[in-house]
């Protein structure tokens, strides 16, 4: 035996190249183990309010909507839908155009027609709605692409499986098929008016609503669109107006939370919150930092600190988010820690954040001394 001389420049290449295949691992691996480090936060449900939203707001009348398309009926499908959906969601009183007949003669109501500014001073007049939406459909149409296509049919080989081998498949032949693609649009604008003055409580930006819904054939030609061009037309229809009715009523709505959405912290200094998972006794207070986005606007919490070891309720505060909250560094809760240990002593402790009955994130910190 003898041992393999290596010239030094040959072990400089070596490891110069093992430096390099590091690197590129690196370069790869590291965004991705970053990525999963960081995840995407928990989701938690919340009533979600529009901006403008008060109580007060309690009578809508739904005007039929402009149709600014070339479908004949989108104008009218849409209203319908629109109706529907906000009598079903229960925020306001829906009252359809066809309900104006009990509040005005005939000859109003004609005269008014489906012209915004006539419809408010003809409501006016009455006084049982507090509110007029209404909109204009720019888009709505569907469309159906058929293209000719091949896939591969594949088959093994007879040899390998004859002699034991690994099977390796083979392309035998191309088989063709008929690939279908429908595509549907739906698309609509809307404005809520204030009644007592005519002006405009809210308006959703142009292309918001906006919805596109496409069925096609699979890759390899043997399972059809499963819906029909009907089929896409309606279901864009529905995502539409669901956009349109988030703009306007209170929705119950899942969104996503950051990770450090509830977190203990000792104190904020520089605009970041310090600390947080380790406390003493001596220590003034425990400040449960909550971040939130504004889709939380106006939804009650409660904060409860639990003592693990005996699942005994230390304190708690309730509270109702607002918008102006929500910003990078949160806020803050401080509970005193005199009124934290008083009961319940040092350890381990997990300060928890109920929405309604559920616990929907939580926190651990120790106590010592």
């Amino acid at each position: 035996m003898h041992a393999e001389h290596v010239a030094p420049d040959s072990t400089k290449d070596l490891a110069m190249d093992r430096a390099r295949r590091l690197a590129r691992w690196l370069a790869i691996c590291l965004p991705l183990c970053l990525l999963a480090a960081s995840g995407c936060g928990k989701k938690i449900w919340v009533s979600q309010y529009p901006s403008f939203y008060r109580p007060g707001l309690r009578t809508i009348v739904v005007a039929p909507f402009a149709n600014a398309t070339n479908h004949r009926g989108a104008g009218r499908l849409v209203t319908e839908k629109v109706a529907s959906a906000l009598t079903a969601n229960a925020t306001y009183e829906i009252l359809r155009h066809s309900d104006l007949a009990m509040a005005a003669d005939d000859a109003e109501l004609r005269a008014a027609g489906n012209n915004p500014a006539a419809l408010v001073k003809l409501l006016q007049k009455r006084g049982r709605a507090q509110a007029l939406l209404t909109g204009t459909v720019t888009q709505y149409a569907s469309s159906q692409e058929r293209d000719w296509r091949q896939r591969p049919v594949y088959e093994d080989d007879d040899e390998d499986y004859r002699k034991g081998r690994k099977h390796k498949r083979r392309v035998s032949h191309y088989a063709g098929y008929t690939h279908i693609r429908n595509t549907a649009t739906v698309d609509a604008t809307a404005r809520l008016l204030r009644i007592a003055d005519g002006t405009a409580i809210h308006t959703t930006p142009r292309g918001s609503a906006k919805t596109t819904v496409t069925s096609e054939t699979s890759d390899d030609g043997n399972i059809s669109p499963q819906r029909s061009l009907h089929e896409c037309l309606a279901s864009a229809g529905d995502q539409c107006v669901a956009k349109l009715l988030e703009e306007f009523a209170v929705v119950r709505k899942q969104i996503s939370v950051g990770r450090d959405a509830f977190r203990t912290a000792s104190e904020l200094r520089g605009g970041e919150w310090e600390g947080g998972k380790s406390f003493r006794r001596t220590d003034a207070k425990v400040v449960v930092v909550v971040k939130l986005p504004t889709e939380c606007d106006r939804n009650h919490f409660r904060i409860a600190i639990v003592h693990k070891p005996s699942g005994r309720e230390a304190v708690s505060q309730d509270f109702t988010w607002l918008r102006a909250w929500t910003c990078k560094a949160g806020k803050g809760f401080g509970f005193p820690m005199g009124e934290l240990v008083k009961d319940c002593g040092s350890g381990a402790y997990v300060a928890q954040l109920y929405s309604g009955g559920e616990v929907v994130l939580e926190a651990k910190f120790t106590v010592k001394g």
